[in-house]
């Protein structure tokens, strides 16, 4: 399904390989043989990739090749920047990595590191049901959206749709239409990428957390979905208000909230273990929220959360290239001597 993944490297090594037995092939000959046989090598190279697979081996400037990949949309898209979006499934398949080419925080489409949990919410989203299956049956990496009614559309924070129709779902009004023939919708009903909730409903698993935000009455707006209890239980009473909401760098956000009472504070992002809270510098525990996002149990008052991504994912990926460095220098060594 994936062969620029899945062969990568085998196309790596087939060239090298290739070249290796042309030079063994080429040490057997002498004189002119050796110069024609070298001759037609290159000549047979160069051909294949002029002429047979020229397609392949575009020699289009990059500035080009951006610009071609371009919607009248874009140009909407990129004076929001910073506002979330997604483009419609039913798009161009090109568009699952629209957010990669602009530079822009899509809500979907294609990642290196997809998380599952996430995964699973866009199909909870779209089916408004927990995927079917004990193991993986479908091709999820580009998976993108196309039930826009959802309140997990909201949840994530999801202001724009990049579409050729309209979402089926209330709350959406055309902001930008494409003479090309994709719009840009406005969601409405977005949530900010971080807000109050006054409740907590506490789940025994993953599971029945994924069974909970399929149901017909989830509301993120009006409580959040834990797996466990949270550290300070969270009370509807009075004011809560979020401050400011600042991103300084895609692996760091700072909330200002401030509440008359105990509050959770949720955020649009994804769930996983390497990320870190921190309650006005002080590092505290945060909580899987909506099955897929983060929470962090805020006192009454006035309150800085932070949240920073560790290195703790690049940590074995750092380890084995430092084997492997040693491991080549080693032979490298043997084979000198």
């Amino acid at each position: 399904r994936c062969p620029a993944r899945a062969l990568y490297l085998f196309t790596l090594a087939v060239p090298m390989l290739a070249a290796d037995g042309l030079d063994r092939l080429a040490e057997r000959l002498r004189g002119r043989r050796r110069t024609a046989f070298v001759a037609l090598a290159v000549a047979i190279t160069a051909g294949d990739l002029l002429v047979a697979d020229r397609h392949w081996n575009p020699s289009l400037p990059l500035a080009e090749a951006e610009a071609a990949g371009r919607l009248d949309a874009t140009a909407f898209l990129e004076a929001h920047r910073g506002d979330r979006y997604v483009n419609d499934v039913h798009l161009d398949h090109a568009l699952h990595g629209s957010g990669l080419l602009w530079g822009l925080e899509d809500a979907s489409g294609y990642s290196s590191l997809p998380i599952w949990r996430y995964l699973h919410a866009l199909w909870i989203a779209n089916h408004g049901a927990p995927y079917p299956h004990a193991r993986i049956h479908d091709d999820l990496s580009a998976q993108g959206l196309w039930r826009f009614s959802s309140p997990l559309v909201d949840a994530l924070a999801v202001r724009w749709v990049l579409t050729a129709r309209p979402p089926n779902g209330p709350g959406y009004r055309l902001a930008f239409h494409g003479a090309d023939g994709v719009d840009v919708w406005e969601n409405t009903e977005a949530l900010p990428r971080a807000w109050l909730v006054g409740g907590a409903r506490v789940v025994g698993d993953a599971a029945a957390a994924a069974r909970a935000i399929a149901a017909p009455d989830f509301d993120p707006r009006r409580e959040a979905v834990l797996e466990e209890p949270p550290s300070i239980a969270p009370s509807s009473d009075g004011e809560a208000v979020v401050e400011r909401i600042e991103l300084p760098s895609p692996t760091e956000i700072a909330v200002t909230v401030r509440c008359a009472a105990p509050r959770l504070l949720v955020l649009a992002e994804p769930a996983h273990p390497d990320w870190h809270a921190f309650l006005d510098g002080a590092e505290v525990k945060w909580a899987v929220a909506d099955y897929a996002l983060r929470a962090v149990a805020v006192p009454a008052g006035r309150h800085v959360v932070t949240m920073r991504l560790g290195a703790g994912a690049t940590r074995p990926g750092l380890a084995l290239g430092a084997l492997a460095l040693v491991l080549v220098g080693a032979l490298a060594l043997r084979r000198r001597r």
